[in-house]
């Protein structure tokens, strides 16, 4: 990376992500988009989209890591409520037939 690069990248990376987008598109780091100020402050806008989708996409896994562990729980919890049932069940049942009503 020459010095007019680093340059672009330094004032692409301390604009906030949609004033960045918005200023390549405007053309202020290049008029042509085959100019190469254009193509590399496309890059690195691009760049930056990248980054920030993959930030929040790890965020929504996260929640949905998060939302399967707490369904398993409540699964757990389901299936010991009916084993508990079903043994309070048989349990009344022998009860009611070795002492009658």
């Amino acid at each position: 990376m020459n010095a007019h690069e680093k340059d672009l990248f330094e004032r692409l990376e301390a604009m906030p992500l949609t004033e960045a987008r918005l200023a390549v598109a405007r053309g202020e780091f290049g008029q042509a988009p085959d100019s190469p100020n254009y193509i590399f402050s496309s890059g690195v806008v691009a760049a930056r989209e990248s980054a920030a989708r993959d930030a929040r996409e790890e965020i929504t896994l996260s929640i949905a890591r998060k939302a399967l562990s707490s369904s398993t729980r409540a699964n757990i919890i389901a299936i010991s409520a009916i084993i508990f049932s079903v043994i309070t069940a048989a349990i009344i049942a022998w009860y009611t037939v070795k002492y009658g009503k």
